[in-house]
């Protein structure tokens, strides 16, 4: 007759327990979230080897989210969504699910949206997509290495300049200031990137000290020097919140980007700008236009 075990003394392997309850889509995103210490258990971030019995609890970050789970029973098999709630105990507070649930409405609400009743897009607003996305992202290298080559030639530089002014005419808009407003706050969020607003609202995690949330109003002024950099590149708007999904500042209200002699503006009230806190780099999503700084040229 084979030998009883007792379920208490069951183990399984982390990453597989976290796959079969069906917290991750695959075992290799299990995997990753522990190494990635998005995984702790009394503080220490195990690694995804690690075993785990019933009665153990731990953390999962995953975004806003960071939900208190207790081990129920061991599991080594992904079993259907109906059956997790026989093998986990959720511990979370509510407040942490409404915190959560306020800072994604923050985030989808910061974001362009399609107007009501225009369905799924189709495949050539894709391609369109593509095109501003990469266009943006184009102009910002193309207009960088040429502004290098026009500080040899002023003369082209201008004829260009007007040139480029007479292409892009576009209706008359209120031109964004660079400059801080006096007395308004600031918030340094790292070496590489400050934050000045009328109102700013951050949230940090009381561990990690990582940045949860944040939302700024009135005024906003961003400064970002990305990797590599050696100036840096200013952001101006009416309004910025931080995705803790992609870990990007969105920063939305007619932005304007300023990198050296080159200032880029959006031309379209659903263009906004992405700018990482870890990296510092930015990008533009939608319509923009590109004018020369000749001030900075002159300073050169």
């Amino acid at each position: 007759m084979a030998e009883q075990i007792d379920p208490s003394e069951e183990t399984t392997r982390l990453d597989i327990w976290l796959w079969a309850t069906r917290f991750y889509r695959s075992r290799s995103l299990a995997t990753d979230a522990c190494k990635k210490n998005q995984i702790s258990i009394l503080g220490q971030h195990p690694k995804p080897g690690r075993n785990v019995r019933a009665g153990e609890r731990f953390e999962i970050k995953k975004g806003p989210l960071t939900r208190t789970i207790e081990v129920k029973q061991v599991l080594s098999k992904r079993v259907g969504a109906p059956l997790v709630e026989n093998f986990v105990i959720d511990h979370t507070p509510a407040e942490e699910y409404q915190k959560a649930a306020e800072i994604a409405k923050q985030a989808r609400d910061s974001k362009p949206k399609r107007k009501s009743g225009a369905g799924r897009p189709t495949k050539k607003d894709r391609r369109d997509l593509n095109e501003v996305m990469e266009e943006s992202a184009d102009e910002a290298s193309a207009f960088e290495a040429f502004s290098k080559a026009m500080k040899k030639n002023f003369v082209l530089l201008l004829t260009f300049g007007l040139f480029f002014a007479a292409l892009h005419e576009l209706p008359a808009q209120e031109k964004r200031s660079f400059e801080v407003k006096k007395g308004v706050p600031v918030l340094k969020l790292n070496e590489t990137l400050i934050v000045h607003a009328r109102t700013i609202s951050p949230e940090k995690n009381s561990e990690t000290g990582a940045l949860t949330s944040m939302a700024a109003t009135g005024d906003v002024l961003i400064k970002v020097k990305p990797d590599g950099a050696k100036d840096w590149i200013l952001v101006a708007c009416d309004k910025a919140i931080y995705d803790p999904t992609t870990g990007s500042i969105i920063l939305t209200g007619n932005p304007a980007v300023k990198a050296g002699p080159q200032i880029i503006r959006a031309v379209d009230e659903k263009t906004y700008v992405s700018v990482n806190v870890k990296t510092g780099k930015y990008t533009i999503e939608g319509r923009s236009k590109v004018e020369i700084n000749m001030k900075a040229f002159k300073k050169c």
